[in-house]
């Protein structure tokens, strides 16, 4: 769960609009229909706040037309053009992008958060195409791979990083696979905290379908775990202690447990820490190989 940009939405609406040119009549046109829906997308926005915090955004509706006649490429022009785009609303883009803790993306935890993606996507929902509590920092490839999904019904939505705190329980785990690589891999899966709905269970596991995250996580995970190895292979050279490994790995586990508690790193060494194979059976041979 991140913070909500401290923007007041009047403000990044007169920024957008304001400086909308009318050079022609088309362009006329288009700044007279913003200002005429002004108060309604004001208070569209103030209506999102509402519903999110009650987990109503999935029944918000489709296409809704918006009153004082603005146009669904209006919205799209005012987001694009105005808000991307231009000098004044740009510092308004930036500054919901800055909402990323670290600069890194809320959805994944990985890549860095370069880009605006609309949980509710434009294209559906175009009344919310600049409300802010609708963007939301991102990375490019999760941008891309939530795409325009819009879930159904609450138990098929994804996590919104502003209204859904998902980091009361720890729900990220991950197993060993054998198969998966050399000198092995890992599978990454929701788990089932006591305190939890099957409701939130189920949207826990719907944040890493609709993201890709299994995909980035696996990858990410089969590139850490040599390097680890090999961590643990010349600290072994100096200690000669495999228990005090695993305390060693016990420690790198709550590390990343204390920085992101459901990261795929912690999941990582949470597993490796209490798969059993990994210390009776791989460990002694890996450890005594020169």
């Amino acid at each position: 769960m991140i913070s909500i940009p401290d923007i007041k939405q009047e403000d990044l609406l007169n920024a957008c609009i304001n400086g909308i040119r009318t050079k022609n009549e088309s362009e006329k046109a288009r700044k007279t229909r913003l200002n005429d829906s002004k108060q309604a997308l004001l208070e569209y926005s103030r209506h999102y706040k509402e519903v999110a915090e009650l987990g109503l955004l999935n029944a918000e509706e489709r296409n809704a037309e918006i009153q004082g006649g603005v146009l669904k490429d209006d919205m799209i022009f005012l987001y694009k053009e105005r808000l991307v785009e231009s000098v004044n609303g740009k510092k308004y883009y930036n500054k919901i992008k800055a909402a990323a803790p670290y600069g890194k993306c809320p959805i994944c935890g990985h890549c860095q958060a370069v880009t605006l993606d609309h949980y509710l996507p434009k294209a559906v929902f175009h009344r919310y195409a600049v409300t802010v509590e609708n963007l939301i920092p991102e990375c490019v490839e999760c941008n891309k791979n939530k795409n325009n999904f819009v879930a159904k019904s609450r138990y098929e939505e994804a996590i919104h990083p502003y209204f859904d705190d998902f980091d009361d329980e720890i729900w990220m785990y991950a197993k060993i696979n054998r198969q998966a690589g050399i000198p092995f891999g890992f599978d990454f899966e929701v788990g089932k905290p006591k305190s939890w709905s099957d409701e939130k269970i189920n949207r826990a596991k719907n944040h890493l379908e609709v993201y890709k995250l299994h995909d980035l996580y696996m990858a990410l995970a089969a590139a850490e775990i040599n390097t680890a190895l090999l961590n643990i292979k010349n600290i072994y050279r100096i200690v000669k202690d495999i228990n005090l490994l695993r305390d060693i790995v016990k420690g790198n586990c709550d590390i990343e447990r204390g920085q992101r508690k459901n990261s795929w790193q912690a999941a990582m060494y949470q597993c490796i820490y209490e798969d059993r194979w990994v210390w009776d059976e791989y460990m002694p041979t890996f450890l005594d190989e020169k």
